[in-house]
């Protein structure tokens, strides 16, 4: 093996293991605000987008007497028509469901009203009735009609127009925090008259959504996503400061909507608990001991007698000393 095919090998293994040794570090990370299994969507507030009747029915009756059992709308002497207008005009293909009320029995028949908006029915029982009438998926009279009919009856209805957006949002935590991260859920549903007749709220899919900060909650980026198959769009934030935290929504269909979450809050703060020192009990420290006093009493048959203090003569300076 030459030399220089032994470099190369060398720097190859070198540049290996500078690779994984940068594949190998983890990329700092921010763990986000689990979104709640159950949202607590508010409504948002809009000039575009209509408020929020998620499931409103259409109306049974006026009285609180239901009919319990279904009778045959039977062959009488009365025919019904009239005419199914909308805030456009007649309309048709509209549905329009008639029922004979008798005690708690009911009769139900279904006619469709022609290109002029009418409908008809021909030799019907007359009687106490209800009429209501809609066109799936977007016209609906809620309150229905409920009158008496005989001979030549005429009864009109009137529909109105339920196709409005709705945006609702939801926040975790509910209460942003400053430099803490949060996440917004935007739910986007619109009205839709089914053809059961019921009015309700359904998940809108596929819709692009824009979130724009107008406070201090803002986005790393700001881009178009789009809903879930509920209708739904989960965007990260964060609040850069302490204040007011408005966002503006925007659809892709051109609707918009500015949702107003709580106010971005101080950070939280960690509380430290401060322990008392601890009172040292006072030792008492004991009386010093007296030490007794112990008297000697000396022996006559060994005591010495002194004769008298030994006199020393005083040395002369400069002298010599004299000897012992």
């Amino acid at each position: 093996m030459t030399l220089r095919r032994l470099s190369s090998i060398v720097a190859a293994v070198c540049l290996a293991a500078a690779i994984l040794g940068s594949c190998s570090r983890k990329a700092a990370t921010v763990t986000w605000p689990a979104v709640p299994t159950t949202l607590e969507l508010r409504q948002a507030s809009s000039t575009t987008i209509g408020p929020d009747f998620s499931d409103t029915p259409l109306a049974t009756a006026l009285s609180q007497e239901q009919p319990s059992s279904t009778i045959a709308f039977g062959v009488g002497r009365v025919t019904m028509t009239g005419v199914v207008k909308g805030p456009d005009g007649p309309v048709e293909g509209a549905v329009v469901r008639i029922e004979r009320l008798v005690d708690k029995s009911i009769a139900s028949i279904d006619v469709t009203t022609d290109a002029k908006g009418r409908y008809r029915l021909n030799r019907v029982q007359g009687g106490r009735v209800r009429i209501r009438a809609y066109r799936s998926p977007d016209l609906a009279a809620l309150e229905p009609i409920v009158t008496f009919a005989s001979g030549e009856f005429n009864q009109d209805v009137n529909l109105k127009r339920y196709d409005q957006t709705s945006i609702q949002w939801s926040l975790a935590p509910s209460e942003p925090r400053l430099n803490e991260p949060a996440n917004i859920v935007v739910q986007v549903s619109r009205q839709d008259v089914g053809a059961d007749g019921v009015l309700r709220q359904v998940p809108v899919p596929s819709v692009g959504v824009t979130v724009t900060p107008l406070g201090l909650l803002q986005t790393d980026l700001i881009q178009e996503t789009l809903t879930n198959e509920r209708g739904r769009v989960q965007f990260a934030m964060r609040c850069l400061g302490v204040g007011g935290s408005d966002l503006q929504v925007a659809l892709a269909t051109g609707e918009s909507a500015q949702i107003s979450p709580p106010s971005c809050r101080e950070a939280t703060t960690t509380t430290q608990t401060t322990i008392a020192p601890t009172t040292l009990a006072t030792i008492p420290v004991p009386a010093e001991s007296t030490i007794p006093t112990v008297v000697v009493t000396p022996d006559p048959a060994t005591t010495v007698p002194v004769v008298g203090a030994p006199t020393i003569a005083p040395v002369p300076v400069g002298a010599p000393a004299p000897l012992p």
